[in-house]
């Protein structure tokens, strides 16, 4: 495989690809991904716009991003950065005098804005639908920021509302089978003028299941969708079918179709 990828791209494309999807931390229940996230999330601006200071904590924070955590670890984070920057200096890359400024860079990080809640099932959902938009090269080079209708509020409540609703459920059924899976469910919002959906829960709890109940479980759609049988009968184009006073014969039928 990494004989095939460096024949189809130069190794700058291949690090600019690299840099756009690593791990480099969490925002809430959020992890952030590419060094442009990163950059916002720690410094509250562009890439470009970035000290060599905190160019080379991004850098740092990429062996652990959670243990070199600069907000919740500021001394091991800066400890880390003036090791990039000394080996920065040692290959030649920075001068002396840059490398002694960067050094004494006091960290500032950006307040951290608050968490929208655990849309990790939401943002899977909207990165699979990402490939039918973009082209690869599009996703791995330019840096996108999307924007989607997730609505913060509405997706804490959603999360909060499965789980007390699977917890309720649980409370009135006899004790679970020892090692049997937890109870699970979906739960979708959406604003019936647009279609727009603004919480999706897909699970439980991502941790313990990344499968998206939402997206990927079939089901039988069972009487929901009698509504619809309804409004094709009721509100046809060239007048109603049948009206709310007709009585319907309840009698088994048998229709034909072209395969039997």
């Amino acid at each position: 495989m990494a004989l095939v990828v460096e024949a189809r791209y130069t190794k700058r494309e291949i690090l600019q690809a690299y840099l756009n999807e690593i791990y480099l931390g969490q925002r809430g229940s959020t992890q952030v991904h590419g060094v442009g996230e990163a950059a916002r999330l720690y410094f509250g601006k562009a890439v470009a716009e970035l000290s060599l200071a905190e160019s080379a904590l991004i850098a740092a924070i990429i062996q652990s991003p959670n243990r070199i955590s600069p907000h919740r670890q500021p001394e091991r984070a800066v400890a880390r950065r003036n090791l990039v920057l000394e080996l920065m200096l040692q290959q030649n890359r920075i001068s002396a005098e840059r490398y002694e400024r960067a050094r004494a860079e006091t960290l500032r990080l950006a307040a951290i804005s608050g968490d929208s809640g655990d849309a990790r099932y939401f943002l899977d959902a909207l990165s699979q639908q990402l490939p039918d938009v973009y082209d690869a090269d599009v996703l791995s080079s330019e840096g996108l920021r999307i924007y989607s209708t997730l609505d913060p509020r509405v997706q804490r409540s959603a999360v909060r509302a499965l789980r007390a609703g699977l917890q309720r459920i649980e409370s009135q059924l006899p004790g679970p089978r020892e090692g049997a899976p937890p109870l699970q469910g979906c739960l979708i919002a959406m604003r019936p003028q647009t279609g727009e959906i603004l919480a999706l829960v897909g699970g439980r709890n991502y941790g313990g299941s990344q499968w998206n109940r939402c997206v990927h479980a079939r089901r039988q759609v069972g009487s929901v969708f009698k509504p619809f049988v309804y409004v094709a009968a009721l509100e046809p184009a060239s007048g109603p079918l049948v009206t709310l006073v007709d009585i319907l014969d309840d009698a088994p039928i048998e229709i034909e179709s072209p395969d039997s």
